[in-house]
């Protein structure tokens, strides 16, 4: 047999592989198979992943929150960063609630030259989304990030976002005050966030729950009245299990010290 007949029939055995080449379908057919063997083969071939996109929900205004706190939107990729010390089961909350809203997975990893986790999830599609839902990429400050309208015009969303921003970027801590020179305890809160538009959001959902922060620095808010801090836990509360944990610790020395 020639070469030429050898040619041909080895273009015929191509052709019933992988289509025509000269056709749409060809060229189709061609191009998921070259995909599927780069992924065979771990080429570092990148293929698009498919997201869910999530409806508008008090988990997605959460997760919202949750990014305008410690969150970062890249092009292709999105992160989340915390403390390894205390906020491991919050890394893992958020990583389970991105696979839940997204159907993408997300990984957790550990900084080496700190003491940080960074809940990672890689997708072109997933950063375009959250574009969509009203986050901007890059710099938050700079770029002056606010809360989307769709969740500060929506009483649930706009809890489950204030809740969010408070577990990344609040604290619950021991108050110690002094009246009429004797010493009392109490549990305080505050929320610290360098972007005036997120304090004025966190600040003003408070006073319409009836609540009455206080702002003595210009990126503080506080909560200190018993009753307000109640209120808050009831209405709004935490997902981070170290709010949770202090609250109750805290609440437990309230009084006078001897």
């Amino acid at each position: 047999m020639s070469r030429k007949e050898i040619s041909h029939l080895g273009g015929v055995a191509v052709i019933k592989k992988y289509g025509n080449p000269g056709t749409f379908e060809g060229r189709k057919k061609g191009g998921l198979n070259s995909q599927k063997i780069h992924q065979q083969l771990q080429s570092g071939f990148k293929v698009r992943k498919k997201i869910k996109k999530a409806r508008h929900s008090v988990l997605l205004a959460e997760f919202i929150g949750i990014m305008l706190g410690d969150g970062h939107l890249g092009k292709y990729q999105i992160s989340v960063t915390t403390s390894s010390i205390t906020d491991v089961q919050h890394a893992q909350y958020v990583a389970q609630i991105i696979t839940e809203l997204f159907s993408v997975e997300a990984t957790i990893q550990k900084k080496k030259t700190s003491n940080a986790l960074v809940v990672v999830a890689s997708s072109y599609d997933l950063c375009r989304f959250l574009e969509e839902c009203g986050l901007l990429t890059g710099n938050k400050i700079t770029n002056g990030v606010n809360v989307p309208s769709w969740i500060r015009d929506n009483a649930k969303y706009a809890k489950a976002c204030a809740r969010g921003l408070f577990d990344t970027d609040g604290s619950v801590y021991c108050d110690l005050h002094t009246i009429r020179g004797v010493n009392y305890k109490h549990v305080g809160m505050t929320f610290v966030n360098c972007n005036e538009n997120i304090l004025v959001f966190f600040k003003n959902l408070l006073e319409q729950c009836g609540l009455h922060p206080t702002q003595k620095t210009r990126y503080r808010v506080f909560l200190r009245r018993k009753k307000d801090i109640e209120q808050y836990v009831f209405l709004i509360g935490f997902s981070n299990q170290k709010h949770r944990s202090r609250y109750n610790t805290f609440k437990q020395m309230v009084g006078r010290v001897a």
